[in-house]
C-alpha cells in the first residue's frame, strides 16, 4: 500500500492473483474505493482499484467498471426502483433505475416502472440500461452523458478528501516526474528539394520547392548558379535563367538546432533561343563526335542509344538501341535532337528511316516521336508506333541486324509548327521484350536524299535574307573538310569578298558573319559554298 502522500500523487491500480471473500461460490473480479468518505472512501492510502488478474486485459470491462466507482459512480441498481430517479438506481436520471443486479443481456428487461418520476430525460418508463458499464450485465459498452458529467466533476474537484484535480496539479506532476521541463525538441532538417522543370529556354523560369524532412525549416539559403536572383531566402523560390548553359543548385535549410546542405549538380539545362541548325538538314549519323555533342541521350539503364556500324541506309553508320538482351520490359530510353530553325524550309516535314524486329508474338515494344518548341520543357506526341506498326522485319531470336529491304521511311507533318525557329525532336523507345531498333537519315525540311546536300555538307544557309544589316552563314559539315571556301559574288559572277579562303575545317556546325562593316551595296549577290569541291550556292539580297 502507498502512504497517504503517495495515494494523493498517483491513481493506484493493484493487480493481484486472487481476491478472497466471494462467499457462496461466487467470485470477486475487482473492487474499488469511492473518492468521497461515503462507505469509508476518500483520497487515502487505500484509494484506487484492486483487480483479479484473471479479469484484466483485452475485452474485460472489470477495470472500466471499478474506475467508474473511483470517479464517483454507483451501480445502476444501487438503490433499487424507489420513487424518484434522483434517489433511485444510481441517482442519475438518464440512467434508468434497476431493481437488482442482473447478469444476462436481455434487451427487453424492464425491472422498474417509475423511471419518469423526477427530472428524467425520457418522460416515460423505459427498459433497463443493460449496456451501462455500472451494471453487472454481460453487454457493457457505455457510460451515460450524466454519468460522464459526474465523473468530470470529481476529476476537476480540488477538495482535499474527494477531489482528483490534485493529481493533475503542477506540483504533483513535478513530484511524480511527469512534468515536461523542456520545450518541444527542435531538430536540424535534412535538406532536399525538387523543381518543376529540368529543360528550359533562355529567359524562362523554374520553381524550386523545399522538400526537407526531419524538421520543419525556419530559414532557407538557396544558391542558384546562373540564375536570377542568384540567391534566395524563400522556401519555394522561382528563378529565371537568362543565359544558355547547365546549372547547379545548392539548398541550405535550417532551424535553431542547425542547418543541412545539399547540392544538385547540373540539374537545369538552359538552351539558346537561337537554333543549333537552320533547315533543311539531313543527319545520317556519320560523324560520331558531332552526334555525341549534339544529341542528348536519356537512359534508364541497360543499353542506350548509340552510334553503330552494324547497319545503315546510307554511309556506314546509324543509331541503334540494343534492346535484344539487356533492356527489361517497361524500360524507357530517349534520344533528343539538337534544335532546328524550320521557318524557312519549303517542305514542312521530318522523315527518318527505322528498322525493328520482334523476338516473339508477345512483345509490346513501342517508339513514340515527339517535338518540342520550348527547348524540351514540354513535348507533343506526333508519331506513336506500337509493336505492329513498329515492326519492319520478321521476328529474330538472335540479335537483329536489318538488311536493306528491312528499313521503313517514316514521315511527320510539321505544318502546325512550320514557322518555328527552335524545335527539337525526341525518339522515346519503351522496351517490351523485342529485338534491336535502328534509326538513320533524319531529314528535316525538304531534302529528298542524303546526296542532295552532298556527302560532306549537312546544311548550308544564309540569313536573314533579304537583309539591311550584316547577314550570317550557318553550315554543318558532316565530315572534316581540307579545303573550304566561301565566296560572295555579284550578279555577273565577279568575286566581291572572300568569307573563307581555302581553309580546313573539322566536322561540326559553324556560324560566320558576312559584310559586318556594311561594304556591300544594295543588290543581289551569290554566296558560293565549296567544301572539297562539293558546291552549294544561295542568293543573298542586300537592301
Amino acid at each position: 500500500r502507498w502512504p497517504v502522500t503517495g495515494a494523493r500523487r498517483y491513481f493506484n491500480i493493484w493487480l493481484v492473483d486472487a481476491i478472497s471473500g466471494g462467499g457462496g461460490g461466487g467470485v470477486i473480479a475487482g473492487y474499488a474505493q469511492f473518492p468521497t468518505p461515503v462507505f469509508g472512501g476518500g483520497i487515502n492510502n487505500t484509494y484506487g482499484v484492486v483487480v483479479d488478474n484473471t479479469f484484466f486485459g483485452f475485452n474485460e470491462r472489470t477495470l472500466t467498471h471499478e474506475i467508474g466507482h473511483c470517479f464517483g459512480l454507483f451501480h445502476t441498481f444501487q438503490s433499487g426502483c424507489g420513487s424518484n430517479c434522483s434517489t433511485s438506481g444510481d441517482g442519475i436520471c438518464d440512467t434508468p433505475p434497476s431493481s437488482a443486479a442482473t447478469y444476462g443481456c436481455s434487451t427487453t428487461q424492464n425491472t422498474c416502472s417509475n423511471d419518469a418520476n423526477g427530472p428524467d430525460p425520457y418522460g416515460t418508463d423505459v427498459v433497463d440500461q443493460i449496456e451501462n458499464y455500472m451494471s453487472y450485465d454481460a453487454c457493457q459498452n457505455m457510460f451515460s452523458s450524466d454519468q460522464v458529467a459526474e465523473m468530470v466533476s470529481y476529476l476537476n474537484s480540488t477538495s482535499t478528501n474527494a477531489g482528483l484535480a490534485q493529481f493533475n496539479s503542477t506540483s504533483n506532476k513535478s513530484a511524480t516526474g511527469v512534468s515536461d521541463p523542456y520545450g518541444p525538441v527542435i531538430c536540424a532538417p535534412i535538406a532536399d528539394f525538387s523543381y518543376d522543370k529540368e529543360y528550359i529556354c533562355e529567359g524562362a523560369s523554374v520553381t524550386f520547392t523545399d522538400d526537407s524532412y526531419n524538421a520543419t525549416p525556419t530559414s532557407w539559403n538557396w544558391t542558384f548558379n546562373g540564375g536570377t536572383p542568384s540567391t534566395s531566402s524563400s522556401p519555394n523560390p522561382t528563378i529565371t535563367y537568362n543565359a544558355a548553359g547547365v546549372y547547379t543548385v545548392t539548398h541550405e535549410p535550417g532551424t535553431t538546432a542547425g542547418t543541412d546542405i545539399i547540392t544538385k549538380a547540373n540539374i537545369i539545362t538552359v538552351s539558346s533561343l537561337t537554333a543549333d541548325y537552320i533547315g533543311p538538314i539531313i543527319d545520317g549519323f556519320e560523324n560520331t563526335t558531332q552526334f555525341n555533342n549534339d544529341w542528348r541521350i536519356e537512359s534508364a539503364g541497360g543499353q542506350a542509344w548509340q552510334i553503330n556500324t552494324a547497319a545503315s541506309t546510307t554511309g556506314t553508320q546509324s543509331v541503334r538501341l540494343r534492346n535484344t538482351f539487356t533492356n527489361t520490359d517497361g524500360m524507357v530510353d530517349e534520344l533528343i535532337s539538337p534544335s532546328f530553325d524550320i521557318s524557312s524550309t519549303t517542305t514542312k516535314t521530318m522523315t527518318f528511316k527505322q528498322a525493328f524486329a520482334q523476338k516473339g508474338t508477345g512483345n509490346t515494344d513501342r517508339l513514340l516521336v515527339y517535338y518540342s518548341t520550348d527547348c524540351g520543357g514540354t513535348w507533343q506526341l506526333q508519331l506513336p508506333l506500337t509493336t505492329s506498326s513498329l515492326t519492319t522485319a520478321p521476328a529474330h531470336t538472335s540479335e537483329f541486324v536489318p538488311t536493306a529491304s528491312e528499313w521503313v521511311l517514316r514521315t511527320i507533318n510539321l505544318s502546325a509548327i512550320g514557322s518555328s525557329t527552335n524545335v527539337r525532336f525526341k525518339f522515346e523507345f519503351e522496351s517490351g521484350g523485342g529485338n534491336n531498333i535502328y534509326l538513320d537519315d533524319i531529314n528535316i525540311g525538304g531534302a529528298t536524299g542524303i546526296n542532295d546536300l552532298n556527302d560532306n555538307i549537312g546544311s548550308f544557309n544564309v540569313y536573314p535574307n533579304p537583309t539591311s544589316s550584316s547577314a550570317k552563314i550557318s553550315f554543318n559539315l558532316i565530315k572534316d573538310v581540307d579545303n573550304l571556301s566561301i565566296t560572295v559574288k555579284n550578279a555577273i559572277g565577279q568575286n566581291v569578298t572572300n568569307v573563307v579562303n581555302g581553309s580546313s575545317f573539322n566536322a561540326g556546325k559553324y556560324t560566320l558573319n558576312i559584310d559586318e562593316q556594311r561594304k556591300l551595296a544594295p543588290g543581289i549577290y551569290l554566296v558560293e559554298f565549296n567544301a572539297d569541291n562539293n558546291i552549294k550556292v544561295q542568293k543573298l539580297i542586300i537592301q
